[in-house]
């Protein structure tokens, strides 16, 4: 939960902004089982504890933009040219 007017600062990165043969494969794989191409699978380990399997998600700004707004969410702030690029969220 949050109040109107709440903020979220981070980091992603545009999945799309590569060239690289392993991540455009790693793209293909995904959209081939339903999935968003700049989405992962993973968990934290740390020495023998380690959290459950959770989806991560890289989007281009474009897209945060667009499933922000869907949840209520402004992009209110976005720092372009770097990789990972920075974005605030203003909640309505």
């Amino acid at each position: 939960m949050a109040a109107s007017g709440a903020e979220i600062m981070g980091t992603c990165v545009d999945p799309f902004a590569t060239e690289d043969p392993f991540h455009l494969a790693y793209h293909e794989r995904n959209r081939n089982r339903g999935r968003h191409p700049g989405q992962i699978r993973l968990r934290v380990r740390w020495s023998d504890v380690a959290t459950g399997w959770f989806d991560y998600l890289f989007v281009p700004v474009e897209e945060l933009k667009d499933l922000a707004e869907k949840a209520g969410w402004e992009l209110e702030e976005y720092q372009p040219g770097s990789r990972p690029y920075l974005a605030v969220l203003r909640l309505h």
